[in-house]
């Protein structure tokens, strides 16, 4: 069963309790550990949103230094429908086409925040914080779905993270690189591991640019991991699945899982939303390559001046040559690594 935000659980009472067809409902909310009132608002007309916190513009930074994104609209404002709460405000107002759900999402996450400071005087910074997190998000990806290319891209590393961890344990989470921007999937011990997926009949895949199988760009050895899956919408498992199956063998290590969950946030993937993720996968059979030398690839060296960005598509029943057996991975590359030492 899906568990709602406190938030969206104040939205919906709002919404239930609307008695006319235009105006503003709203429900005061004052937080029982520093006393800042927050008001949760709704557009009777639009069923828009707005979360307001009262705001000392005397002490709080200015609006400008409020990091936001397309889709929400931020603002100071004096309200004073409730006698008790009277002042200036920080209203974050849902724009008519912004999807209510991320709103609630973003607001949630900020309310959370702002619950656990111990006085206002923190406030400021908080909420600069959480919003930037948030603009950083969205600049990664426009809305909180996936398409189905991108969830089983995100699988295929959850895979191998997962195998990873069972044999050398939680702080493998540390040596997932790929939601940090980096070249490669997973850096391990100066070698690097570069993971790729296909839910197609054919062992095909995408290389993204020059640099991905390039290993003049490793200090050790690179390697290519192919995982061919089957897709179904009924039948296998889901990206939350797997999520919660990684999270059960972190042994409730709170920074290890702080880390998990911030690189899931930085590829998109949102953890308090994983009904969203609905597409399944099963595992069908695993290939690992060593990326030598003559490995069939496009690399920097090879482009005229003039040429970058490349992306091509590599038939890796041409690379067998280059396939090496899983024995020889877990000791060579998996178990060669220092974990501890990231």
């Amino acid at each position: 069963m899906k568990t709602l935000s406190n938030v969206t659980i104040i939205y919906r009472s709002i919404l239930a309790d609307i008695t006319a067809a235009s105006g503003k409902f709203s429900r005061l909310v004052w937080n029982q550990t520093n006393c800042i009132p927050t008001l949760y608002v709704i557009d009777a007309a639009q069923k828009t949103r707005e979360f307001c916190i009262r705001w000392n513009t005397m002490t709080m930074c200015s609006l400008a230094k409020l990091p936001r994104w397309d889709g929400i609209e931020i603002m100071i404002a004096e309200i004073n429908e409730y006698a008790s709460a009277c002042g200036t405000y920080l209203i974050f107002q849902q724009l008519p086409d912004y999807d209510a759900d991320i709103f609630e999402t973003v607001i949630a996450d900020l309310e959370e925040n702002i619950r656990d400071i111990s006085n206002e005087q923190k406030l400021s910074t908080v909420v600069q914080n959480v919003l930037l997190k948030w603009k950083e998000f969205f600049s990664i990806s426009s809305d909180l779905k996936f398409s189905l290319e991108k969830q089983q891209g995100l699988y295929g590393e959850l895979v191998f993270l997962k195998e990873y961890i069972e044999l050398s344990g939680c702080s493998a989470v540390y040596l997932w690189s790929g939601p940090n921007a980096e070249i490669h999937d997973f850096y391990i011990a100066g070698n690097a591991v570069e993971v790729k997926t296909s839910s197609k009949r054919t062992n095909t895949v995408i290389i993204s640019s020059e640099s991905q199988l390039d290993q003049s760009n490793v200090a050790g050895d690179l390697y290519l991991v192919f995982y061919s899956l089957r897709h179904s919408k009924v039948d296998g498992e889901s990206l939350r699945e797997i999520v919660s199956s990684i999270q059960q063998l972190l042994n409730n290590d709170l920074n290890v899982e702080k880390e998990f969950t911030q690189k899931l946030f930085k590829t998109g993937y949102l953890v308090e939303k994983g009904d969203l993720y609905l597409e399944k996968f099963t595992l069908l059979n695993t290939q690992r390559y060593l990326v030598s030398s003559q490995f069939p690839k496009i690399i920097r060296s090879d482009l005229k001046n003039g040429i970058s960005s490349v992306s091509y598509s590599l038939d890796l029943a041409v690379c067998e040559n280059y396939l090496i057996d899983s024995a020889y991975f877990e000791e060579n590359v998996l178990k060669n690594g220092d974990i501890n030492g990231y």
